[in-house]
């Protein structure tokens, strides 16, 4: 099962990332999946002032999460605790992973799962 995980740059407060995702490998669904992928979203922020920092994770037009808050365990993602979302996507779809630093600013490790349909 791919992976693509990261961290965020320090997120000013209130202020939202570029799409994490951008540029990675698996930024978009390999078409020759032909069934898609499911994909596991687990995100934490690196430190406990990070509270109120949020997650949007769109795949195409369609948002699956929406402004969802990110745990503030101040560690790397682990399942389940730090699991977002699980969802579907199909051939050829964009991903998009967004974090926004909420009211006191963040930094988020974010982690995609990636496991062929």
């Amino acid at each position: 099962m791919p992976r693509m995980s990261g961290q965020t740059a320090a997120l000013a407060v209130n202020t939202d990332s570029p799409n994490v995702l951008a540029g990675k490998l698996f930024e978009f669904i390999p078409r020759t999946w032909r069934r898609g992928a499911a994909l596991r979203l687990l995100a934490a922020t690196t430190a406990a002032a990070g509270v109120g920092a949020l997650a949007k994770f769109k795949i195409d037009q369609q948002v699956v999460v929406d402004a969802e808050n990110v745990s503030y365990a101040a560690r790397y993602p682990v399942i389940p605790d730090d699991q977002l979302a699980v969802h579907w996507a199909g051939p050829g779809a964009r991903l998009f992973l967004i974090f926004n630093g909420g009211p006191a600013g963040a930094t988020v490790n974010w982690a995609v799962d990636i496991e062929p349909a």
